[in-house]
Formats: C-alpha cells, structure tokens, sequence
C-alpha cells in the first residue's frame, strides 16, 4: 500500500467525525453551554473562531472536496463522541477539577463545585454533562448519540448531495452517486460501512468537481492553514492543561489533523493521476485531464 492510499483510507474514515463533529461543536455550544456561562462573560473572538470558524472551514472544505461522504459512516463519529465521553467519565472519577472564568458556583458549593477562597472549582466539564448526576447525564448523553449525531451526520450527507447536485451529473458519477432507488438502497447497505477507497482513491482525492487542477490542492492548503490559524490563536490564549478538557479543542484539533491529510492524499493522488495515462474522472472541466472510468 503506497503512502497516498494510506492517507487516503485515513481520511476517509475522519471524514464523518470531523464535518459531523464541526456542526456539533457549533450546535452545542451555542445552545447549550454558552446559555449557561456566568454572567458578565464576553464573546471573545476565540469563542467565535472555535466554535464557528471551525465549521465554516469544513464548508469550505465540503465544497471543494472530491471524495464522498457516506451516510452510515456516522459510526466513526459514534466513535469519537464514545471516546470523549468515556473522558468525561475518566475526568470525574479521577477527580480533576478545573478554575477558570467559566466556573461558577453561584455563591455556594454543590455536588460538582466547590468554593474555595482560591476560586470556584468545577468537577464537571460541562453543566449537562455532570456525572453527579448520573441519570440526568445519561439522558443527555443518549439523546447526543442516538438523535444529535445522526441528525449532523444526516445534514452533511444532504449538504454534500445538495452541492453534488448543483454540480450537475458528471459530480454525481465523480463520487459514485446514483439517483435511482437501488443507489438509494445501497446508501444503505452496511457494505457502505467499507471506507477503503481502494484503487478508488485516486479519483476521489485527485481532482475537485469545483476547482479546476491548479486551484485544487491550493484550495485545500488554504482550509489546512486555516484551521491551523484558529487552533494557534485558541492555544496561544488558553495554554495548559485545558486544552485537552473540552471537546472543541479534541474537534478542532481533529479537523486540523484530518484538513492535513486530506491536502496530502490529494498531493498524491495528483502525482499518480500526472504517472498515470490520462483517466476522464467525468468531471466537466477545460483544464481536468481526459480520464475514463470503467462502470
């Protein structure tokens, strides 16, 4: 297996997690985490780029993509949530507390929050998610995994067949779309679960149904250095520790991580596409290369 295909098969199986994961970090926070903040707090510019700059970037980045994004692969983004919850297990049961502006006990300690004449401090990373009340959290915490993230992971497969449409038919046979009932059957089918690109690969990272070649992979770095700036700009304020607490930091770390590889696979996947005798990858584009995909 080549060092692209590896990537390639590596972002393939992020991709859920981290366009998933952009929406659910947006959704979450501002509507329910943000309503509960002490009172007095400003929105600060990292609030906005953490918790909006880092969806607009996946957008983008859904725009120009060329690989598709298949409904069931969700189940990678079950895993991620699954790992971050079992942290905030790991987070109470160990007892770590954490001081900062965003705890607030109101004047007296409860269950999760402690007063001290050194400040608050919150075992809880989240109010609604505070394993001091266990039947409450793990109502959340269901309600999170079996409705929230098929719901995102719903919107971005729509999104994504949305813009394929709008695209025109060359974009739809690009991913492998079909419109007919059997293509819709198979959307379902748990052989989708198959994230292995295969020969595949090439195709789906070489070349964006969007952007002509040479604005391709420019197009790419420019979603990777973004990402980049707003995960430098919210360590450079909040350094420590916390980093690592909250699952917008594991998000948007992610995206960074998956916005990474994904630029390479396509670096890649061009330079076999260029090794390669020229392939029609249907999409209908002056500059793409004339390529012929077998049915």
């Amino acid at each position: 297996m080549s060092l692209g295909e590896l990537t390639a098969r590596v972002a393939s199986r992020l991709s859920m997690p981290n366009y998933g994961g952009s929406m659910l970090v947006f959704i979450l926070y501002w509507g329910l985490v943000f309503p509960t903040r002490p009172p007095g707090i400003p929105v600060s510019g990292t609030d906005v780029a953490q918790h909006g700059g880092n969806f607009v970037v996946m957008l983008l980045d859904l725009a120009i993509m060329g690989q598709p994004l298949n409904l069931l692969w969700l189940v990678h983004f079950f895993v991620f949530g699954l790992i971050y919850i079992v942290w905030t297990g790991v987070h109470f049961a160990v007892g770590i507390y954490r001081r900062n502006e965003f705890c607030s006990c109101g004047g007296e300690s409860y269950p999760g929050c402690e007063v001290t004449p050194e400040g608050d401090k919150c075992l809880s990373l989240y109010s609604v998610i505070s394993w001091y009340y266990p039947a409450q959290t793990t109502i959340v915490v269901l309600v999170i995994a079996f409705v929230v993230v098929p719901f995102f992971a719903l919107v971005w497969w729509v999104l994504l067949r949305l813009v394929t449409y709008v695209q025109g038919a060359e974009a739809n046979r690009h991913r492998g779309y079909g419109l007919g009932c059997a293509a819709w059957r198979a959307e379902f089918s748990w052989d989708m679960l198959r994230t292995d690109p295969g020969p595949e690969w090439v195709s789906w990272f070489a070349t964006s149904p969007l952007l002509p070649d040479k604005f391709y992979l420019v197009g790419r770095a420019f979603n990777f250095a973004l990402m980049g700036a707003i995960c430098i700009w919210f360590t450079s304020v909040n350094p420590g520790y916390g980093l690592l607490m909250y699952l917008t930091n594991w998000s948007n770390y992610l995206q960074l991580f998956y916005l990474g590889i994904a630029w390479f696979a396509s670096f890649k996947a061009r330079q076999e596409l260029h090794a390669a005798p020229p392939i029609d990858f249907g999409v209908n584009n002056s500059s793409k290369s004339s390529l012929v995909v077998a049915p």
